[in-house]
């Protein structure tokens, strides 16, 4: 490391706090979302052997993915991480129970579960800058 003659290093509460990228903090979530639109589009079009197949499939990679996210702990605490669990959790009893999907009624869930993920997000965004003391 270099530094001038006279200067004091920097160190790392001497930096700014900059947020994370944006992919970086949502690219769950929005993967998330895409994939349950995804799905339920598809399962419009599928018999119901498929239906209950493609449930099965999705629902094991996004349940990969969600331990990927956990351990890299892309979620702000508990209660986050369930409301990401039960988008999953979802998109497995609608194929394993529902045998058929010829409704477009999945979109009001879709806007539901985005509603409560973005605005619980939002809301720990706000309290941990609420938290943080300004200098």
């Amino acid at each position: 490391m270099t530094s001038s003659p006279g200067s004091l290093p920097v160190t790392a509460s001497d930096l700014p706090r900059s947020p994370r990228p944006f992919l970086r903090e949502w690219s769950f979530t929005l993967l998330l979302g895409i994939v349950y639109v995804a799905v339920f589009n598809l399962w419009r079009f599928l018999q119901p052997d498929a239906v209950f197949l493609s449930a099965l499939i999705s629902s094991a990679l996004l349940c990969v993915c969600f331990g990927v996210t956990w351990v890299r702990k892309y979620f702000r605490g508990f209660w986050e991480a369930l409301l990401h669990f039960v988008v999953i959790l979802d998109i497995f009893l609608e194929g394993v129970l529902i045998p058929v999907h010829d409704t477009h009624g999945f979109y009001w869930c879709a806007l539901a579960f985005a509603v409560l993920i973005i605005g619980y997000r939002r809301h720990l965004r706000r309290q941990t800058r609420l938290m943080v003391p300004q200098r």
